[in-house]
């Protein structure tokens, strides 16, 4: 299976307008959309009230926010083998079905619903079936997305230093994964590597962590951006 599903679907972009507002806009194949590009409303959606605060448990939780069709974001509250529940405190709750090929993400792509944790940050990408469930294709827990200068490169890991200028921005430590895609300033990519990655290169990554914390170190790449390159590009 790769990020985007083995078939294409139809997306949407998610424009900001306002401190809480999504509107739904054109049509797209695939996710591509949701999955790359929405991470970053969906961090802010669920992490402004986190703001402060040095770990996610800490803080009070956002609430779920569903975008239709197809996208969904909340804090985790209950999961089990068949469904998952989204919610804060309140009444407001969303539930989505899981099924056996719902890929899950948190810290790897491999991860189980059994890796899932109540106050985990969640996104997710669902479609309906006949019934009208809301069935889950795709969860991706405590993500992340953000920019970054490269400042050291190791076998399987890009450490980047964060580009916002804000005080008390942490170092990330990116890990390569066999399904970190890897795309690069000349219009190249390759899958599993980061071989013409290089120190000084600012890159836009998208990845997932073992903890909600929005301060947490260390984060599974799923996707790197190469922004613009320090070096030549590679031949």
């Amino acid at each position: 299976m790769t990020w985007h599903g083995r078939n294409s679907r139809r997306g949407s972009r998610i424009l900001v307008a306002g401190v809480l507002s999504l509107i739904l806009a054109a049509r797209h194949k695939g996710d591509w959309m949701r999955r790359w590009q929405l991470p970053l409303i969906a961090l802010f959606l669920v992490g402004c009230a986190q703001t402060g605060a040095s770990s996610g448990a800490n803080a009070t939780p956002a609430p779920p926010t569903a975008v239709s069709p197809g996208f969904a974001t909340g804090t985790l509250v209950a999961v089990s083998a068949t469904t998952m529940q989204i919610t804060a405190s309140g009444p407001d709750a969303l539930h989505l079905a899981l099924a056996p090929n719902t890929q899950i993400c948190r810290g790897s792509c491999a991860a189980r619903w059994t890796d899932l944790q109540p106050g985990d940050r969640v996104a997710a990408g669902f479609s309906r079936n006949a019934r009208g469930d809301r069935v889950a294709r795709w969860v991706d827990a405590n993500m992340l997305t953000q920019y970054g200068t490269i400042t050291a490169i190791g076998r399987t890991t890009v450490t980047i230093v964060p580009n916002t200028g804000r005080d008390g921005d942490v170092e990330r430590e990116l890990v390569i994964v066999p399904e970190t895609m890897i795309h690069y300033h000349d219009g190249t990519s390759e899958t599993g590597a980061a071989r013409h990655l290089a120190v000084g290169d600012h890159v836009y990554f998208t990845g997932t962590a073992d903890s909600p914390d929005l301060r947490v170190r260390r984060v599974w790449a799923q996707r790197i951006d190469q922004m613009i390159a320090a070096l030549a590009p590679h031949p």
